[in-house]
């Protein structure tokens, strides 16, 4: 797939831990015949962190840094990019779609704790997808022309081939609503993913 200036296309898989964006990304590069990059190890590998958070058992990387290496080493043409940092050091004047996934946050609590994830981290994770967390960042940083929001929550392969057959046919993707929130309140679960309350107005 080729965007407007004749290059291969570059896209952003971004969304919360555990949705799915690993999977997805990769098949997604498969199927198209792209590059996948794992920002995050990369990230690592290169030590643009700042600090270690041993609460939330992850490093704090220095977006910065982070942004400028990426500007001088990574050539976008035919890349796909995951990480839920993405939006924050990716330009995305480089990114022809930007992909957002979803996971229902019933589904992902059981996710991130199965995975080992502590407590805090998991409820921190949830509310961030129930509250639409990364897809705001996602819209405010690239714009609704270049966001698509995906619901993968029951698996991502089918997802791939639904958006590999619109590429390949010039078909145009459309996102996705999502609203977990409406979802956890019309089962009167707020408190089970927000203990300490939510004023939702």
């Amino acid at each position: 797939m080729s965007n407007a200036n004749g290059e291969k296309s570059n896209f952003i898989v971004t969304g919360t831990p555990g949705v799915g964006k690993t999977s997805f990304s990769k098949m997604l590069a498969n199927e198209l015949g792209l590059r996948y990059i794992a920002l995050d190890e990369v990230l690592i590998e290169n030590k643009l962190y700042l600090d270690f958070d041993d609460e939330r058992d992850s490093y704090v990387i220095d977006i910065e840094a982070a942004k400028e290496f990426i500007d001088e080493n990574i050539v976008f043409n035919g890349v796909v990019v995951d990480s839920h940092l993405a939006v924050h050091i990716v330009p995305c004047s480089k990114i022809d779609v930007c992909f957002v996934l979803r996971c229902d946050p019933y589904i992902l609590m059981d996710r991130l704790r199965n995975k080992g994830y502590k407590e805090r981290k998991v409820l921190e994770n949830v509310q961030a997808e129930i509250l639409d967390v990364i897809l705001t960042d996602a819209l405010t940083v690239c714009g609704f022309d270049k966001v698509v929001q995906l619901d993968v929550t029951h698996g991502v392969k089918d997802r791939v081939a639904e958006i590999v057959d619109k590429i390949n046919h010039g078909i145009m993707i459309e996102s996705e609503n999502v609203d977990w929130l409406s979802l956890i309140m019309s089962k009167g679960d707020l408190r089970k993913f927000f203990p300490e309350g939510l004023d939702v107005g």
